[in-house]
């Protein structure tokens, strides 16, 4: 019984975490939010490498938009899109 309920406590708690997060973050509570959220990521197994600039952006609009921090938006943004572009813009080599 006991077996069985652990189980599906450690299935849910990072989308708990995760919920849990986001709900601080939207009463104000920033850095319990962001630790709530930081820590459900890792548990999910989350591939952070690869969404990392999507991450950035993402940021950089709700520093724009929710909080009206024009100049850290403006290089999260920044910092994103040039990741993204590294990502996709091929490799040039020179001949020698």
């Amino acid at each position: 019984m006991y077996k069985q309920i652990n189980q599906i406590i450690d299935k849910f708690m990072p989308y708990i975490l995760i919920l849990l997060g986001l709900f601080l973050v939207y009463t104000g509570e920033m850095i319990p939010g962001g630790i709530g959220i930081i820590l459900g990521v890792i548990m999910l197994d989350f591939n952070l490498k690869k969404y990392i600039p999507y991450l950035f952006i993402l940021l950089g609009l709700f520093l724009l938009g929710f909080m009206g921090q024009i100049y850290p938006a403006a290089v999260c943004i920044i910092l994103g899109a040039l990741l993204l572009l590294e990502r996709f813009w091929p490799d040039r080599k020179i001949n020698d």
